[in-house]
């Protein structure tokens, strides 16, 4: 898995080398101790989450009730920060969790002091985004066992020690020594060496976080400006290229290339299939020894008992984790995928022309309401799935950034009338494209490729934007 830049290049004064922050995620291998203390981790901060939730809620209620009704000698509560303040008696998050949480729940004291931190950390600064008029994200809710996100972080360098020359990282607390696996090559360092230069980088955070039923850590680090591909002083055009995304070819190229796409949920849906239907029969077998009827809405004792049946049932989250590791390695290899297209079309080319296109609105529904039914439901569910299958907005972000590590640039252009224009004299019309794959122009009879001929509208309202100071 490629790094993922988390900011934009920091330029400091007096003339600094510029640095750059990036995340490194790999794969770790705690052994079965080790795992142990992770997922005591997890729960304790997600415990805590809930419980420093609940009061800061609690405080606002009896606050909306004492700003709607006033009484006497009453007076609103303070609201928990992440950095209080003695002189305007604000109590933080950690001064509650130490003085009240933590003496009823002893367990937490087994939990690293940082852990605990970033928890405080993270539920102020989610309130805060609640709280803001800006922004659209809505109040943090309580945690569940079931869907809580398994994670913990350790946000400063000296709270642990890497080592990565032997691969491996060091934590507090008794957890000691996790092994990791650098499994790829940075694309952008000059020498082909399957190692970080970690003679190079600063450690900034390390999170541990639980996917499928594996364990990664995403190491952030700052390194320098890293080194920019060096292409010829020649004319734009010898190292500009158009790309055209579509889902029978993922990537068209105005050079005439056409690189096929992966289509890993397709090609991997029978066995999502068979491990559905599996996991349909076990379902309908719980809920027949749980006299549980098989439709309808259920009860509330219905529903408790239906809870505890699946909880106890071992086979049903045998073929639950299945799932997920499906779900895992279609979306690893679509992933890597991506990865290695955009690190060759960067590393070829410094200037990359692409179609900005809406993906989110390109797969929505077609089942329409109600009062007015939507239109060849099917097929447009088949679209959906192939568009998303090929990963067109992910495929797009990382020849973004990867561009502009190595010097070079991405640019998006509207993608109106591209797939009708005549590459050869401009002549727009619909009866150009002949089919899906075959383009003929109806005024000079240029025949081409339909995908590769966009392409090469895509380079020219590029190019001509550029020239033209409008992108």
């Amino acid at each position: 898995m490629m790094p993922t830049d988390k900011k934009t290049p920091i330029k400091s004064k007096n003339d600094k080398p510029t640095v750059r922050q990036y995340a490194y995620k790999f794969r770790c291998y705690p052994t079965e101790e080790q795992e142990a203390i992770f997922n005591q981790y997890v729960g304790c901060c997600r415990a805590l989450w809930n419980d420093l939730l609940a009061e800061q809620k609690r405080r606002l209620d009896y606050n909306k009730a004492l700003k709607e009704h006033p009484e006497e000698g009453k007076e609103p509560l303070p609201l928990l920060k992440d950095n209080g303040s003695k002189k305007n008696k604000i109590p933080s998050f950690y001064e509650y969790m130490n003085q009240k949480i933590v003496p009823e729940r002893p367990y937490l004291e087994e939990v690293s002091s940082v852990v605990r931190k970033v928890v405080c950390r993270d539920l102020d600064k989610a309130l805060k985004q609640a709280f803001d008029k800006n922004n659209v994200k809505k109040i943090p809710r309580f945690k569940k066992k079931a869907d809580a996100k398994v994670s913990f972080q350790y946000y400063q360098a000296k709270d642990f020690k890497l080592d990565f020359q032997h691969q491996r990282i060091h934590l507090p607390k008794g957890v000691g020594w996790v092994k990791f696996k650098q499994h790829y090559k940075p694309a952008y360092f000059e020498k082909q060496s399957c190692r970080l230069p970690f003679d190079q980088v600063i450690p900034k955070s390390a999170t541990f976080s639980k996917h499928a039923g594996n364990w990664y850590v995403s190491i952030q680090v700052e390194e320098k400006e890293p080194r920019t591909v060096q292409h010829p002083n020649q004319h734009p055009e010898q190292y500009a290229v158009g790309v055209d995304v579509g889902v029978k070819r993922l990537v068209a190229l105005s050079t005439g290339e056409l690189w096929e796409g992966n289509d890993s949920y397709r090609k991997n849906l029978g066995r999502l299939k068979r491990l559905q239907c599996q996991l349909a029969r076990q379902l309908t077998t719980l809920r027949q020894r749980a006299d549980i009827p098989l439709e309808g809405k259920l009860t509330k004792e219905q529903a408790e008992r239906f809870r505890d049946a699946i909880k106890n049932a071992k086979n049903y989250q045998k073929t639950v984790q299945k799932v997920q590791k499906w779900h895992a390695k279609v979306a690893n290899i679509r992933k890597d995928y991506t990865h290695n297209a955009s690190c060759q079309l960067t590393n070829q080319y410094s200037l990359v022309i692409l179609e900005d296109l809406k993906t989110k609105n390109m797969t929505k529904s077609a089942k329409g309401t109600a009062e007015a039914l939507g239109k060849r439901v099917a097929q447009k569910r088949g679209l959906n799935k192939a568009i998303l299958d090929q990963g067109f907005y992910e495929l797009r972000r990382q020849i973004e950034y990867k561009a502009q590590w190595k010097g070079g640039k991405a640019e998006a252009v509207n993608p109106a009338y591209t797939s009708q224009t005549c590459s050869a004299c401009g002549y727009v019309s619909q009866e150009n494209r002949k089919s899906q794959a075959v383009f003929i122009c109806e005024t000079c009879g240029h025949t081409e490729n339909a995908d590769i001929n966009a392409a090469k509208n895509i380079l020219t309202k590029g190019l001509d934007a550029l020239s033209a100071n409008k992108v």
